[in-house]
């Protein structure tokens, strides 16, 4: 009878320690920790959502949906370069090449002085427009390189082109950005 009663304390103790966990101390090994994060996004608890990406990618480095997704965060979360570098690592996706070129595309356009986080726009006045124009054409240049390796592993479409020709000087590149970031969204 005793050792029946202590299974039953056993039992009840590893209950009370299971339900008593907190979702962000969850594995994050499992298929669902993507899913997880996004509901954390949904319910606006973006921290634990970062916090959660950020431990499985420190288990699973080479997770490309987690590692995008966490990009993605960053990025919203005003911490676009945080985001760039985090999608450099995943190189030869397309996926994260074409959001690492939608960021700096973006950059490109607003200039060193403005910052996105949480769908502000914050701005800071310039003290040096050589060095601004010298930094929005180094970003754009880098986009238009990750877009057309983007561009020859996808097949690419029209909207890719047009954004292309825009970042190499060939046009506007706030329409054709607006353009390619609808047919992205639209796949």
């Amino acid at each position: 009878m005793a050792r029946r009663t202590t299974f039953g304390l056993a039992s009840l103790a590893v209950v009370a320690c299971w339900s008593g966990a907190r979702a962000q101390d969850a594995p994050v090994t499992g298929r669902d920790t993507p899913k997880r994060a996004r509901a954390l996004c949904d319910a606006g608890d973006f921290d634990k959502a970062e916090a959660l990406l950020s431990r499985r990618l420190a288990i699973l480095p080479y997770d490309t949906e987690a590692r995008l997704l966490l990009a993605r965060l960053l990025d919203w979360n005003g911490e676009a370069d945080e985001a760039i570098a985090l999608l450099d690592y995943a190189c030869g996706d397309v996926a994260a090449l074409s959001d690492e070129a939608s960021i700096l595309a973006r950059q490109a356009l607003d200039g060193p002085r403005v910052r996105r986080r949480r769908g502000e726009v914050l701005r800071s006045p310039g003290r040096d427009p050589a060095a601004d124009e010298a930094w929005k054409a180094e970003r754009r240049q880098r986009a238009a390189g990750l877009l057309d390796k983007a561009h020859s592993l996808s097949g690419g479409s029209d909207e890719t082109a047009r954004l292309l020709a825009a970042l190499r000087g060939g046009g506007e590149v706030a329409p054709a950005c607006s353009d390619w970031s609808s047919h992205r969204a639209g796949r």
